[in-house]
């Protein structure tokens, strides 16, 4: 009698260790992000949203491989924002001030987030050559082209140039190829816009190789010299400038300030001297040879700006379904939109 009693005792001891454990293991609240139209590359996000302690999460990077969903914990409140970026797609916004997106963003329950990624935006580009050696010149052009690809692919920057369109017009009977330097105030000139066979096409980034291009603050001409005219013309396009020096990476330069990307060099310091927000390996530092990097703030910005020419009306309009930004340049918050764009310097993944 006294072994059943025990017996009976271990079970109602058991059976309440049991219920203890199962309640113990109850899942708590946790929301996913499931992408769509993903690539084969790693995959990473920035997600806005007031968590269970009501503090707030602004572009908290979050990273997963692809083909699996990006499990965040437990947002509870809105607003709400995903930024997603991948190799291969163009970086891709989700968020609460979007009027088809279901109010609120964040529950206290488990939410789960799709998100389809937009599909990198294919630009066409033209390249002229107007002096120097032709064969040279085109050899540098197009390994500028090809290094220009090369960093907005690895970069995440999910714009492809479409092909390598060049012309060599070292020939034309005007008297272009004779001249020496140019600046963006001979836009009209190296252009042809008003010949029968004009050197530009309209509405797209149009890039010269030349001797030697003045610099900035009318500095003395140089080979080495690269410049973007943009907003400095009457004729719709973009006109890029490139001195028969030049390093590759340079064009890459170009291309961001034609997507309205600003120089860095004033955020090359931080509080953190080894981790400084800016190094010259960036690609809109304005004096490098070490040019490769773009960091998620940028990337999102190239796409978004109002001023880019991915989304000017007059030029790509890559975007028209798509509303864009206003961002400043700032390695903070803007104190006017702190759930706006993420600051410049916002990274996922580190430069290497």
């Amino acid at each position: 009698m006294l072994n059943e009693q025990r017996g009976f005792a271990t079970l109602v001891a058991l059976f309440a260790i049991g219920a203890f454990m199962l309640q113990g293991c109850t899942a708590s609240p946790s929301d996913t992000i499931k992408l769509a139209n993903e690539g084969s590359h790693e995959n990473g996000v920035l997600v806005d949203g007031t968590k269970e302690d009501g503090s707030f999460d602004n572009d908290k990077p979050f990273r997963s491989s692809p083909g699996n969903g990006i499990r965040l914990g437990n947002y509870t409140a809105p607003p709400g924002e995903i930024i997603a970026f991948t190799r291969g797609r163009a970086p891709t916004l989700k968020t609460s001030r979007d009027s088809q997106e279901p109010v609120p963003f964040w529950t206290s329950g488990s939410d789960t987030k799709e998100l389809k990624f937009e599909n990198e935006y294919v630009i066409d580009v033209y390249f002229w050559i107007i002096s120097g050696s032709v064969e040279q010149q085109w050899k540098r052009a197009l390994h500028a082209y090809y290094r220009t690809q090369y960093i907005l692919a690895k970069e995440r920057q999910g714009i492809r140039l479409n092909g390598f369109n060049i012309e060599d017009r070292t020939t034309d009977q005007d008297g272009i190829a004779q001249r020496s330097a140019f600046n963006c105030s001979d836009y009209q000139d190296l252009s042809g816009y008003d010949q029968d066979n004009p050197r530009y096409k309209p509405h797209k980034i149009n890039i010269y190789y030349v001797d030697q291009v003045v610099g900035e603050n009318n500095e003395p001409p140089s080979a080495e010299y690269g410049s973007r005219c943009y907003g400095d013309t009457d004729i719709p396009g973009v006109f890029i400038l490139m001195g028969d020096n030049t390093s590759a990476h340079l064009l890459a330069h170009e291309v961001g300030h034609a997507l309205n990307l600003e120089h860095i060099d004033q955020f090359s310091d931080s509080n953190d001297p080894s981790q400084p927000y800016f190094t010259e390996t960036n690609v809109m530092h304005s004096a490098s040879n070490t040019r490769k990097f773009l960091t998620e703030g940028q990337t999102f910005r190239a796409v978004v700006l109002d001023g880019s020419a991915l989304n000017r009306k007059d030029l790509y309009n890559a975007r028209p379904n798509l509303i864009p930004r206003k961002c400043n340049t700032l390695v903070t918050q803007d104190p006017d939109d702190p759930q706006g764009c993420p600051p410049i310097h916002t990274r996922i993944w580190v430069d290497r």
